[in-house]
């Protein structure tokens, strides 16, 4: 440890004057005799009789040297004290363990039951285990009234609420009544981002997963009723005497929300991730999308426009706000035209 305290020393008890180079002449300063470094102001010459040694140069890639040595030293020491870690076991693929002894499952029960069609019983054994899956949702909505307040009350600061908007449309060329949960309108803070200046329709549906919920003749009328509201031609009366055509209609359902969205479209066959999208698919040609949100616990929620994949405006989570395909909205599609 005497090394260790030479290392560690005071520059000041370890001084000398000596003469160091500066520029195209000499200058006298203090050097320390441990480390070679210079302390303190220059000396004037006129103040010395005697002419002192010079700077030593070597002092210092000596010091620098030693230092080092001692350091790694000290590591080494404290690396060999330390216990050894544990050996990290091999990595196992999970999947390939998980496969044999499934398949070692239905080797053995095929043994025991030669006649069986093994193939029905485990399409029949995950079926169940996806329906299971599906009834355990916990969704935090329990009707449309709760989504549109949400709604309300979250797009309420980019866009120009107008709600249970009546309007005028067309089927047969014979005129119909209609009512549209919600006509919204970009707010500045949007259009100065890129987003039109159109109206858009929002309808709010509230659709349960669960077996025997109706979900599949529920949503398959959702996305119809939205695709009616732009292809009967409909004006919306806004306010009295003010009538808008709408340039797209939106899906807002709990569906829109990401942790409900994957719970349900992760399922083991994506039965209804794949019948979702075959819908959308559909009604994107006739300007349906739905509103996709993700949120976070700190308060924090990015939401964007999408139709069929592709996104026609988002807010992110640090609150940017970014155009996207212009061209998803307000398209004129219909049959083969010439």
């Amino acid at each position: 440890m005497i090394f260790n305290s030479l290392l560690e020393h005071d520059c000041r008890t370890q001084l000398e004057l000596r003469e160091r180079r500066k520029g195209r002449g000499t200058a006298y300063a203090y050097q320390c005799l441990i480390c070679g470094e210079a302390l303190g102001s220059e000396v004037s010459k006129k103040s010395v009789s005697t002419q002192p040694l010079p700077f030593d140069e070597e002092i210092g890639e000596l010091y620098s040297s030693v230092k080092f040595r001692f350091l790694e030293e000290m590591r080494k020491q404290q690396a060999e004290s330390r216990p050894a870690l544990p050996s990290r076991p091999p990595r196992v693929d999970l999947y390939d363990a998980f496969s044999k002894q499934i398949n070692q499952v239905i080797k053995d029960f095929r043994g025991e039951h030669p006649d069986c069609e093994i193939n029905r019983l485990f399409h029949s054994y995950l079926v169940k285990q996806r329906s299971a899956h599906i009834d355990a949702v916990e969704s935090r909505w329990s009707s449309e009234l709760d989504l549109a307040h949400w709604f309300k009350r979250a797009f309420s600061r980019w866009f120009e609420m107008f709600e249970e908007v009546d309007g005028v449309g067309h089927i047969d060329r014979e005129q119909r009544n209609l009512r549209i949960d919600f006509v919204i309108r970009p707010k500045p803070i949007l259009q100065r981002a890129g987003f039109a200046d159109q109206y858009m329709g929002v309808e709010v549906k509230f659709l349960d997963p669960r077996t025997d919920k109706g979900f599949h003749g529920k949503s398959s009328r959702g996305i119809f009723q939205a695709l009616s509201y732009w292809y009967s031609g409909t004006t919306w009366e806004i306010a009295k005497g003010c009538e808008v055509k709408l340039s797209s209609v939106l899906l807002f359902s709990n569906l829109s929300f990401a942790d409900e969205r994957e719970y349900l479209f992760g399922s083991y066959d994506r039965h209804t991730a794949t019948l979702w999208r075959a819908y959308l698919s559909l009604a994107n040609h006739a300007n349906v999308g739905e509103i996709q949100v993700r949120r976070w616990p700190n308060g924090r929620l990015a939401w964007f426009l999408a139709f069929n994949g592709a996104y026609y405006f988002s807010k992110h989570y640090d609150d940017r706000l970014v155009a996207g395909n212009t061209n998803v909205i307000d398209k004129k599609r219909i049959g083969n035209t010439r």
